[in-house]
């Protein structure tokens, strides 16, 4: 028995030496694998790892693999270290263990930064199994990636880059964010992170994506700490995964930001650790899309431009927020939204969630000129103030509250149109109110009692219906809806004898000299379907009877377009008929209050009185105020300067006076035919028509006596 017992302890023995030596070998052969690689590669397990390494003669770049096998009992750690100068190619974590391995690629000298590295990859692993906890390089991270990732593993951390990531940080896992993240140069790919994950810190020095390219996607679903770059070319979003992030730091440090965010608010976490902002240092070229609203300082140092192009197709800018600017009355209490060049985008605010805010509760600060649009949903509860033009328009849903003020410091031509009432101040330069100001646009019962100021002056008085001319202020005005008629303003003067009142009948027919034009205080226009012209009625005083005449006119608005406060009168095309010279009124039918909610009529009890007068002479000047203030100009009486028509010339016909009977006289009374002159009335029935132009052929041809 005893030397059973020996035997089989001899054998036992014998059997743990011959494992030990094949575990040894087994060993040694792993990592004599990579014994000749200029790197190191150490890994501390519960499990097992064999590292595989290999010189790529495609890229000239050692490639590494590291697998890690279970069962383990903790986590595993992957440190892998080179010079600053080695261009490490593509890695590889296989964990096909059960629980994580912690991944750290650094530099073996004082600086602790490997020279680059090609591509990092999770290969196979589950989920949550692959995290970077290090990677710290002098150079390029990505140069040997087979797709649009330079780095794809479950979670990335600590990265120190010092040039580009020429690739996407792919960071898969569910609930691990990214962050610490310092890039000198560009990152080229974007970011994406996995299911209720975070964007803690990321500092690009160059761009994030490159300008010439389309926009990368940043997909984040949770929330942004902070996110600078030089540049930013990207669409951001924290609407992924069906989460809504918050985003309390975006910066460009030197360029625009180009592409679109989509978040859930922008706002300051609780911590205070990172104040939050968003400035941007050139343009605005994006997009902002927002569930809540503005909580934090905006500044934009370019212009927030109109539309970016994407795939050569204009997509327009505009910035929406659910629940205005500053839903909170605490947040950043003395902070701006500022673009410091034109605002030609557009931003629209909606309805705050906390009671009495306005939509715009901080002051929107605009260097240049404001040529697209705000819209508020309720009111305007601070100053809005542009340093240049107004060509575009602010409307506000609610009021403009009293003590603020919407300025701009050169004219504004665009459009204020306020839905409730005007409490607060609106201010122009001298001559710089040449567009629209509509009060009560909701047609709520709005009030007009602030101020209007032009050149420093209120120039409007009795408010609101004032009788000062729209010339005093710049061309424009300001109207309370429902607007009423300007008779004040109309063109010629509204029910005068004078020549002020009175329009020349040749200068009707002169495109753009907007001889008879009728002004209302707010924009008009027509029922749908109908014209300007249908909407009013154009009648003369004939015999104590108002008369008809609108087959002699045609009605447009001055400023072009289906509506305005300028309505103008002419004649039609060369050849039509001429209206007959007397007293006209222009009054309403159907025309209606534009822009106003509900189009209620136009308030115009009173019609549009003005005369219509012949210069039969050309001298400009109405022929009746002439007669009437020299009756000697008419001494037979008959209405018509005597030298339109006396003496009766030798031949009738010779109508230039000169060089006899030619054919250029036939063509100068045709034109004065044409152009309604007296001087046409060639048979002296005072009227000209088709007899007149027989008549003076049939002399033509005939040539009588003293032709």
């Amino acid at each position: 028995m005893r030397f059973k017992d020996g035997l089989f302890g001899r054998l036992l023995g014998t059997w743990f030496c011959i494992s030990a030596v094949m575990a040894l070998c087994a060993t040694s052969a792993a990592h004599g694998q990579c014994a000749s690689a200029p790197f190191t590669v150490q890994v501390t397990t519960t499990g097992t790892s064999i590292n595989t390494c290999t010189l790529n003669p495609l890229t000239n770049h050692w490639d590494l693999t590291v697998t890690i096998n279970g069962p383990v009992s903790s986590n595993s750690n992957v440190y892998i270290r080179g010079s600053n100068t080695l261009q490490l190619g593509r890695v590889k974590i296989q964990n096909n263990s059960a629980l994580d391995s912690r991944v750290y690629i650094l530099g073996s000298g004082f600086d602790q930064r490997i020279g680059g590295v090609g591509f990092v990859d999770k290969g196979t692993s589950g989920a949550n199994l692959v995290l970077i906890l290090g990677l710290s390089t002098t150079g390029n991270v990505g140069y040997d990636k087979p797709g649009n990732d330079a780095i794809r593993v479950d979670s990335i951390y600590n990265l120190s880059i010092g040039g580009s990531v020429l690739g996407r940080l792919n960071s898969e896992a569910h609930g691990r964010s990214m962050g610490n993240c310092f890039i000198q140069g560009d990152l080229t790919g974007g970011i994406y992170l996995g299911p209720v994950s975070s964007l803690d810190r990321m500092w690009i020095g160059g761009n994030l994506g490159m300008p010439d390219q389309p926009p990368v996607r940043v997909d984040v679903s949770g929330n942004i700490t902070s996110l600078v770059a030089g540049a930013i070319n990207a669409d951001i979003s924290t609407w992924i995964n069906n989460a809504a992030g918050t985003v309390a730091v975006l910066e460009t440090t030197s360029g625009a930001f180009r592409g679109s965010l989509t978040a859930h608010r922008l706002a300051e976490f609780s911590d205070g650790v990172m104040p939050g902002r968003v400035s941007i240092a050139g343009d605005l070229d994006a997009s902002v899309t927002l569930t809540r609203d503005i909580r934090v300082p905006f500044h934009v140092g370019g212009s927030f431009r109109q539309a970016r192009l994407v795939a050569g197709i204009p997509i327009a800018n505009v910035i929406t927020t659910l629940t205005g600017q500053f839903d909170d009355p605490a947040a950043f209490p003395t902070s701006t939204f500022t673009v410091l060049g034109d605002f030609a985008g557009e931003m629209t605010l909606g309805v705050p969630n906390a009671a009495g805010l306005a939509s715009i509760n901080r002051d929107v600060i605009i260097g240049g000129n404001l040529t697209g649009a705000i819209a508020t949903a309720v009111d305007i509860g601070a100053n809005v103030s542009v340093g240049g033009a107004i060509s575009g328009r602010i409307t506000v849903g609610g009021g403009l509250r009293a003590g603020k003020t919407i300025s701009s410091a050169a004219p504004m031509s665009g459009v204020v149109s306020i839905g409730g009432g005007l409490m607060g101040a609106i201010s122009v330069p001298a001559g710089g109110l040449q567009g629209q100001v509509i009060v009560n646009a909701a047609n709520s019962g709005g009030a007009w009692s602030g101020p209007v100021m032009v050149g420093g002056s209120s120039l409007f008085a009795p408010v609101p219906y004032y009788t000062t001319s729209s010339t005093g202020f710049g061309g424009g005005a300001v109207g309370v809806a429902p607007f009423k008629a300007h008779l004040e303003d109309c063109t010629p003067a509204h029910d005068r004898s004078t020549p002020e009142g009175i329009a020349l009948i040749p200068a009707l027919a002169q495109a753009g000299n907007n001889a008879v034009v009728f002004r209302t205080y707010g924009p008009m226009q027509p029922p749908s379907g109908r014209s300007p012209k249908q909407a009013v009625a154009i009648e003369q005083l004939v015999g104590g009877s108002w008369v008809d005449r609108s087959a002699f006119f045609t009605a447009a608005f001055v400023a072009g377009g289906d509506s305005g406060r300028a309505l103008a009168l002419s004649t039609g095309a060369p050849g039509d008929p001429l209206p007959p010279a007397g007293q006209y009124r222009l009054r309403n039918v159907s025309m209606q209050s534009a822009g106003v909610a509900g189009s209620p009529a136009v308030v115009w009890s009173t019609p549009f009185l003005f005369k219509l007068d012949t210069d039969c002479n050309g001298n400009g000047q109405a022929d009746g105020p002439e007669i009437a203030a020299d009756p000697s100009r008419d001494a037979n009486v008959d209405g018509i300067i005597d030298s339109c028509q006396n003496p009766p010339p030798a031949c009738p016909c010779d109508f230039n006076r000169a060089d006899g009977l030619t054919l250029q006289d036939v063509f100068d009374y045709l034109r004065a035919y044409f152009q309604g002159s007296p001087l046409a009335d060639f048979n002296l029935s005072g009227g000209i028509s088709v007899q007149d132009i027989l008549d003076f052929l049939a002399c033509y041809f005939s040539r009588p006596a003293g032709c």
